[in-house]
């Protein structure tokens, strides 16, 4: 007996255990999640490290299984400027 089948996952983070092994950085150390200025609960994540030149710092989650072909893909995230 053949039945489809849909599936659907996401990528959620709060952050409260602090930087989960899962997130990758570019550039190592650059990245951390800590109680200085919380979006919202005990701990966000923020960029950590004090850049002298110019440069890039990147930060992600590895997503094996993503195949943006095959349908949606929506992405959505809270962020606070500082100034």
């Amino acid at each position: 007996m053949l039945l489809p089948y849909m599936a659907a996952g996401q990528v959620s983070d709060n952050f409260e255990n602090g930087l989960s092994d899962k997130w990758v950085q570019a550039i190592p150390a650059r990245w951390s999640a800590d109680s200085a200025g919380a979006i919202s609960g005990r701990f966000s994540l923020h960029h950590s490290f004090d850049n002298t030149d110019a440069g890039t710092d990147r930060i992600g989650i590895p997503l094996i299984n993503l195949h943006a072909d095959e349908g949606i893909t929506a992405w959505s995230f809270v962020s606070k400027a500082w100034i």
